[in-house]
């Protein structure tokens, strides 16, 4: 009788395996068809105009956010995909135009000392330059359009607009400077440089409270108008520490691209109400480090355009030992901060 019923549970595993591996291929074309999707959608919003030039070049390696690319190759594919996709779609952006070329020229420039376009360094001619320089450009925009769109999803807001944020000749104002006004943004054309132009910004309102993060300290205040996306759980995330999984709940700060006032010494994570509406899009490579070198953006930055007094849980930078309860925080260049609840 055990012998009898070992073999009908090898025979439920077996079966399950089974059905395991047959599911897997539909598995990978349905994750394949939603990438293509999420590419196309990303294109179509690239392809509305001329690209900007916003990206420096010292600050125009690829953003790689979370569960997008885990390697700094793999933005040069991604922005492969992209300009096929806007190929076939016939929305190639002209980049024989001579602005755009010295653009992508500097660009090609600094990106080709770094190891991930080491192979397209060896290809001499300026066309394989620029073709780098321009998949490096779109693979960085595409990332930052589709982290803006997960930061959405994640948050559950309603889409109220689509902010163009790219002045029209002889217009006074953007469409993203006109509802900032009306918001009551006295500094709005600081404000809308913040964002990238290469991107929509989405004016949304949340339809349920929400958790968000703001890094702070010096003079920067845990209360202000400049918030970022997500506090997450450590089960089953994509960036371990060194040594293994992470232990903390975790916040991705890559691309926030801070000013140098702000010491990063503190983390406010803050409770939005529903039906507080906000600004939402890709960070713009603002402000220079001590180096005088632009930080890069690519974040998705939630902007209010009000200082409110909401509720918000105070933590401070932790030295040793760790306690689960802390909050790591990951920015680019491998640094990993770490905070403690302020009692």
């Amino acid at each position: 009788m055990p012998r009898r019923y070992g073999r009908l549970v090898l025979l439920f595993f077996v079966l399950l395996l089974l059905a395991h591996i047959e599911a897997a291929p539909r598995r990978r074309v349905q994750r394949s068809a939603a990438q293509s999707e999420a590419y196309s959608r990303a294109a179509a919003e690239i392809a509305r105009g001329r690209l900007e030039p916003a990206i420096r070049p010292s600050a125009a390696l690829p953003l790689t956010p979370r569960n997008l690319v885990t390697d700094p190759r793999s933005a040069y594919r991604v922005g492969g995909l992209v300009r096929k996709e806007l190929e076939r779609q016939k929305l190639l952006l002209d980049v024989r135009k001579q602005e755009n070329q010295q653009i992508l020229t500097a660009i090609a420039a600094s990106a080709v000392t770094h190891s991930a376009v080491q192979s397209r360094a060896k290809l001499k001619t300026p066309e394989s330059f620029h073709a780098g320089a321009l998949d490096a450009l779109l693979g960085r925009t595409a990332a930052a359009i589709l982290w803006r769109d997960r930061v959405l999803d994640e948050v559950g807001a309603e889409q109220v607009a689509f902010l163009e944020g790219r002045r029209q000749e002889h217009a006074p104002r953007s469409e993203l400077e006109d509802q900032l006004v009306k918001a009551g943004v006295a500094d709005f054309r600081e404000v809308a440089n913040s964002f990238d132009l290469n991107a929509y910004v989405k004016l949304i309102t949340f339809q349920k409270e929400v958790t968000l993060l703001r890094i702070f300290g010096g003079e920067s205040k845990p209360n202000g108008r400049y918030l970022f996306c997500c506090l997450e759980e450590p089960v089953g995330t994509l960036l371990p520490l060194p040594g293994g999984r992470p232990t903390h709940r975790w916040a991705d700060a890559n691309g926030l691209a801070t000013p140098r006032e702000n010491l990063l010494q503190d983390l406010a994570v803050v409770k939005l109400p529903a039906g507080t509406s906000a600004f939402i899009g890709p960070v713009a490579d603002n402000f220079y480090d001590h180096a005088g070198q632009p930080l890069r953006g690519g974040n998705a930055q939630i902007f209010l355009p009000a200082v409110h007094d909401f509720p918000y849980d105070h933590y401070r930078l932790a030295g040793a030992p760790s306690d689960p309860s802390d909050i790591v925080v990951f920015f680019e260049n491998d640094k990993v901060l770490r905070f403690k609840r302020s009692r």
